[in-house]
């Protein structure tokens, strides 16, 4: 599957683009920090029993709509024993909770992201419980994952060396760099080039950036010692360079995950806050969001979405829709 990434160059950071662009770019890249912090918000009621039942029900609409019996005989599994396993042994396992969430958080399709919202907050709380058993790390940890990238996609990260890349969606690694190799293969066409991140993590607090070890926990146990990132993890790109393979390219890139306090990523954070989101953070943020990205459509489709939750109706005020509703037109 397509890695879910976006980027954005470390020169456009609060620097003198052109605004249309520069915003365009920006929203894109804050796009899954803005969802990951409506999702994971302490200070919002959360109803998890009704929410998977949202999900359950969306879920099955979708594949009966598309007549997917294996994936509606998988829902039926996970509805009668979901509290059997966890989110994360869901994940992993043969099913379509991982395509599904991924894809969606690939082409940003707010619907179903939304509507898997309890399930992305139990994955990303079962990462922080493990990284919170964890004994601290003094030195720096050096991770793998292995890939066919797009070679759109290559390009867009190559040109943006020494950038910042947030992953759109939870993000599987590897201790073992056979393990990356082998996912990786090489390249057999001229649309994909195999890749391998090279993902460079210092001694950080897991608090901020959650990502643990889940062999404990995984449907398919510690055969890949896989390490597994929450959405929405940033890392700056380093160097990219060619390795020799007889078959064909193969590339290696290698990242360093961030902190919330590199200068770059607060700076953008702080313009995104001021500028695009004016210190909100719902789904009226979310459709602000989407027409700065030029998605008016998208930005359609969480306007439906605040009008049919009458929590949110009754949070925002009417100047809010007013606003919103010019933007849209």
């Amino acid at each position: 599957m397509s890695l879910a990434f976006s980027v954005v160059n470390d020169k456009s950071i609060c620097s003198s683009l052109h605004a249309e662009k520069r915003n365009k770019q920006e929203a894109n890249f804050m796009y899954t920090q803005l969802f990951k912090q409506i999702v994971l918000a302490t200070d919002s009621p959360v109803h998890e029993k009704q929410e998977r039942a949202e999900m359950i029900a969306y879920c099955r609409s979708y594949y009966t709509e598309i007549n997917n019996q294996s994936a509606l005989t998988f829902l039926e599994r996970y509805e009668l024993d979901e509290s059997h396993h966890s989110a994360i042994w869901w994940y992993s396992c043969d099913g379509f909770l991982y395509k599904m969430l991924n894809e969606a958080c690939r082409i940003q399709d707010i619907e179903t992201m939304y509507a898997m919202r309890v399930f992305i907050r139990d994955l990303h709380r079962e990462i922080e419980q493990l990284c919170s058993l964890e004994p601290s790390r003094s030195s720096t940890l050096i991770l793998y994952r292995g890939q066919q990238l797009s070679r759109s996609a290559f390009k867009e990260i190559q040109s943006k060396s020494g950038g910042l890349l947030s992953i759109n969606s939870f993000f599987s690694t590897s201790l073992k760099s056979e393990v990356a190799l082998m996912f990786a293969g090489v390249s057999d066409s001229i649309n994909t080039i195999a890749i391998v991140f090279q993902i460079i993590v210092p001694p950080v607090d897991t608090k901020v950036v959650p990502f643990a070890n889940i062999d404990s926990v995984s449907a398919f146990g510690g055969a890949e010692t896989e390490y597994l990132f929450s959405f929405g993890s940033v890392f700056r790109i380093g160097d990219i360079d060619e390795y020799p393979h007889p078959d064909g390219e193969l590339w290696f890139i290698k990242l360093t995950l961030t902190m919330d306090k590199d200068p770059e990523l607060v700076c953008l954070t702080d313009y995104i806050w001021s500028h695009n989101l004016h210190g909100r953070i719902d789904l009226s943020s979310f459709a602000r969001l989407m027409i700065d990205m030029g998605e008016h459509e998208k930005a359609e489709e969480v306007y439906s979405t605040l009008l049919g939750q009458l929590s949110y109706r009754e949070d925002m005020n009417r100047s809010n829709f007013t606003q919103l509703e010019t933007e849209l037109v």
